[in-house]
């Protein structure tokens, strides 16, 4: 029998901490949905999950964190995105929703099959009203078989603060549309078509199209792109639209990687992306290979990205690739974690500076796994390394509730933090965490972050893995 992970001191007095400290209201209502063991009738607790995305949505008109457990929500499993009166596809509606997010358990397990029904412009729309959306850890397949028509989600005038990251899109043809809104971000995201596309016009990754009277400020950036007809289709208008497309990565695109219909904008930055082996171009002419004709950056590459195994799923860099801490160093308020939640922006290089990879796998040797993370029970925190090499001894950081201030380089930072009093190496025996339960706990939010020191020839080097973040 293996032993029993060591418990750290800190961590073992964790119910003293929440003796000490007064835990706050929650601001948020907190509601599950299961496809396999949920129903409509029941409350939309832990205990008592809804079946159905959409009736959960319906259930408060914001202030919302709706948690999507493990099963395929379908219009044949679970109702959603469909519309049985009509016999048509449905949209799951967003519209005058604020504060409002939709997170999965885990992307591979939580499966939005939209049944590849045709006629919806994005079957989950965010339009006006839609104020403070976030969308994350998903996997999001089957929008039907014409692009032009078809896709996972629209985003259109009076939408505002609006962010899309750490999902899996599959078959999804016209992605992400993006008619207006304001402070969009779709980032570090997995796009792929696997099953060539049988419809008119050419699956597309992301579709910006803007104009003055949608008003735009947009981010797209370190996504990464396989396989599709194109990658990022974008244009704009004279009316000051904002735009930044920068760190993204488009490889095998049936068609062009990064096709352009109009640059007249105010301001825009189109900098740091990949294209490779696009079958009719790499970047539009309107773009210019690396950036020429007109010049819009030099850093735009057209040259193999160096990928593990696209074909497999694999989209990691390898050693060597031009991936590697050649991004914009952006200050992206949303700029946490990669698609893989590692910590965005590791000195890979050993180098003293830590600059974003580009695409949405960030390369890094340092990774905390959290196993078990539930009320009654021990949770296993292990900080894992895959580089050789010595290390100085680490530490593990905590708060809960308020989401910490976070610097991609240095990690979480601000109030409500805790430092373990004991010191851990690394490679290190994994750490037991027992939490107590009650209804008092549910909903209480936790991050957690492993901190190390590295000891390379170059000198001593921060680590930090990604934010680790759930709720009991």
């Amino acid at each position: 029998m293996m032993p029993s992970p060591p418990r750290v001191a800190l961590l073992s007095g964790l119910a003293v901490l929440f003796g000490a400290v007064a835990i706050p209201a929650q601001p948020v209502t907190d509601y599950w949905v299961d496809a396999v063991n949920g129903s409509d009738a029941f409350v939309g607790s832990r205990s008592q999950p809804f079946q159905s995305l959409a009736w959960a949505v319906t259930q408060n008109s914001g202030d919302v964190h709706i948690h999507v457990l493990p099963g395929v929500y379908s219009p044949s499993t679970t109702g959603d995105f469909y519309d049985s009166s009509l016999n048509a596809p449905r949209q799951l509606d967003l519209s005058n929703i604020q504060n409002i997010k939709i997170t999965g358990a885990d992307k591979a397990t939580c499966i939005l099959d939209f049944g590849a029904g045709n006629g919806v412009w994005g079957y989950i729309k965010i339009a006006s009203g839609s104020v403070g959306v976030e969308i994350s850890d998903l996997t999001m397949r089957n929008a039907g078989v014409d692009p032009w028509g078809n896709g996972a989600i629209s985003v259109d005038t009076g939408a505002q603060d609006v962010d899309v990251h750490s999902c899996y899109f599959e078959q999804t043809y016209s992605t992400l549309i993006v008619w207006g809104g304001f402070d969009v971000a779709f980032h570090d995201n997995v796009i792929v078509d696997t099953v060539p596309n049988t419809g008119q016009w050419p699956s597309v990754g992301v579709r910006v199209r803007t104009n003055g009277t949608n008003g735009d400020r947009t981010s797209i950036y370190n996504n990464t792109f396989h396989a599709l007809g194109q990658g990022i289709s974008w244009s704009n208008d004279s009316n000051g639209p904002q735009q930044w497309i920068m760190n993204n990565v488009v490889v095998d695109s049936t068609a062009r990687g990064f096709p352009n219909s109009v640059f007249a904008g105010s301001f825009i930055a189109f900098e740091n992306n990949l294209a490779f082996n696009s079958a009719i171009w790499n970047y539009d002419p309107v773009i210019g290979p690396n950036g020429t004709a007109p010049v819009i950056s030099s850093t735009n590459l057209e040259v193999d990205p160096m990928l593990a195994s696209p074909s497999t799923g694999d989209f990691a860099p390898l050693p060597g690739s031009p991936c590697i801490e050649s991004g914009s160093a952006m200050t992206h308020p949303f700029m946490m974690n990669d698609y893989a939640g590692n910590n965005r922006a590791v000195d890979s290089d050993e180098n003293g500076s830590a600059i974003p990879d580009r695409g949405a796998i960030e390369a890094t040797d340092l990774e905390l796994i959290v196993t078990s993370f539930a009320q009654g029970q021990v949770a296993i925190i292990d900080p894992q390394t895959s580089s050789p090499g010595t290390w100085a001894i680490g530490a593990l950081v905590m708060s809960f509730q308020t989401a910490p201030a976070y610097d991609p380089w240095w990690g979480m930072s601000g109030p409500n933090l805790l430092v373990s009093s004991q010191l851990i190496g690394i490679p290190g025996a994994p750490m037991g965490l027992q939490f107590p339960s009650g209804a008092w706990l549910d909903g209480v939010r936790f991050h957690m972050q492993f901190v190390g020191l590295k000891l390379p020839p170059s000198g001593a080097v921060l680590k930090c893995s990604g934010l680790y973040s759930n709720v009991l």
